[in-house]
């Protein structure tokens, strides 16, 4: 009888199932982590997406206003249509940049309380030609004001 080794004896039935628990409990640790990392990418998706659209409604809004624009890099602190009363202009940045620190403008398929960006506005011409100038802005975006999620920039041509 005790070299009768017909079946699998109590003692190894636990030890497999201690074994595929173990196993089991590190796979399932990586679901909530993956699910994190879901919906991290998710929102720096949606920031690139609002960031893309928010650089060309600047560069098409200053492109086409360039009078006000011009106006507005030289004095910053007068009043212009396109500031919202909830946006904060800080030019004090070495007086090179101007920051308009702002909520998106546009209508979105999902709500955008939560997504703020930063338009930095390069007060420095970037072009060496006698009839355009060139403009860099850059818009950071950020969840909920503090965490940074993307950031794009463009060019804005105003012409003489």
């Amino acid at each position: 009888m005790i070299n009768n080794e017909k079946g699998i004896s109590l003692i190894e039935v636990i030890a497999s199932l201690v074994i595929l628990s173990f196993i089991l409990i590190s796979f399932v640790s990586f679901f909530p982590q993956m699910g994190k990392t879901n919906n991290s990418n998710e929102d720096k998706q949606q920031a690139i997406s609002i960031a893309k659209t928010e650089l060309i409604y600047w560069k098409d809004y200053f492109e086409f206003n360039g009078p006000e624009f011009k106006s507005f890099i030289s004095t910053p602190s007068n009043s212009f249509s396109f500031i919202q009363t909830t946006d904060e202009i800080d030019s004090t940045e070495k007086e090179t940049k101007i920051i308009i620190s702002t909520k998106p403008r546009s209508t979105y398929s999902k709500p955008v309380s939560n997504y703020s960006y930063d338009l930095v506005i390069n007060t420095i011409n970037d072009l060496e030609n006698g009839t355009t100038n060139a403009y860099q802005i850059i818009i950071k975006m950020y969840k909920n004001e503090t965490i940074p999620l993307t950031e794009t920039y463009g060019y804005v041509f105003i012409k003489y």
